[in-house]
């Protein structure tokens, strides 16, 4: 999942060094690049609640963190276009331990990129 890194990287990141954002490479990343990897996800979660098996595991993790900093970043997964995805960024979202990191990292993000 590291093609959302181009959207945090570029919106995030690069304001946090004093670089401004490339927002070309964010919309060809958005257009391009994330929307064939997340139709993937997509079909390998319908009808399913985690990616591997009945019970979360580190995939589910891993790519529920990916999704914390395309959300930073200033994006979110669509659920018209992919509703199972969406649905499982939210539930993992929703889980106590993101949760509250999420809180945390988007006061520090809104009070250092004003």
């Amino acid at each position: 999942m590291r093609c959302t890194f181009a959207v945090f990287r570029n919106r995030v990141v690069m304001r946090l060094i004093g670089k401004e954002c490339d927002e070309e490479k964010v919309q060809h990343a958005l257009a391009n690049t994330i929307p064939p990897l997340f139709a993937y996800l997509d079909k390998e979660l319908e009808g399913r609640e985690f990616l591997v098996g009945d019970s979360m595991t580190v995939a589910d993790i891993g790519l529920a963190s990916q999704l914390v900093n395309f959300k930073h970043g200033g994006e979110i997964v669509d659920p018209a276009k992919y509703p199972n995805l969406a649905a499982h960024t939210e539930r993992m979202h929703a889980l106590e331990p993101f949760a509250k990191t999420i809180e945390k990292e988007s006061g520090f993000i809104q009070k250092v990129m004003g």
